[in-house]
């Protein structure tokens, strides 16, 4: 047990030192919309891959199209179940690993997936495959947009988001994260 009172006091005690400061409200210009995806390629000389991440502008936090777009970041590449992994690691044996990922700050946002390629010394098949990678990641998509994804997979990356996101919000550290990353990300405790 412990005495939630002297904790309180304790952390007055600790932090009363320091002068309360009015925080400079940050404007930020709108970006500029981008009119194609982005794509940034690594190769770290100690490293024996590459590591190619391909980036598509989307909608801010305040949009209710983000739960999709959350949605669509789980199916495509979360987990050795997700359809990118499934389809450039194990069947068509692309890429060493795949992941996808929606980020939804207060401004414009971003859908991006990242892989990471086995070894290719030569920059002509380098190049060969980014763009095998990245027809079959458009050919993905295609398919999502075309309603051609299994109910099945569906109903399971909505449940397995929804849980994330209750699950999340049931330890004062998960609380704690989700309401700095709201502050940081969106300028927001909504």
């Amino acid at each position: 047990d412990f005495n939630a009172q002297e904790i309180y006091n304790e952390i007055n005690r600790l932090f009363s030192v320091h002068a309360k400061k009015e925080v400079p409200q940050l404007q930020f210009e709108e970006e500029t919309p981008w009119t194609e995806r982005a794509v940034a390629e690594a190769k770290h000389p100690k490293a024996q891959f590459t590591r190619v991440a391909f980036a598509w502008q989307t909608v801010s936090y305040y949009d209710e199209k983000m739960y999709p777009l959350d949605v669509l970041a789980s199916m495509l590449g979360d987990g050795r179940g997700s359809i990118l992994y499934q389809r450039l690691k194990e069947e068509k044996r692309l890429v060493e690993s795949v992941s996808a990922f929606s980020w939804t700050p207060a401004y414009n946002g971003s859908f991006g997936v990242s892989v990471d390629l086995p070894p290719i010394e030569d920059e002509g098949e380098l190049r060969k495959r980014i763009e095998l990678v990245e027809s079959e990641i458009y050919e993905a998509f295609s398919e999502v947009a075309a309603g051609k994804i299994e109910d099945y997979r569906l109903n399971s990356v909505k449940r397995r988001v929804l849980n994330g996101a209750i699950s999340k919000n049931e330890t004062a550290l998960g609380l704690a994260q989700s309401l700095a990353g709201s502050v940081m990300s969106s300028d927001s405790t909504r």
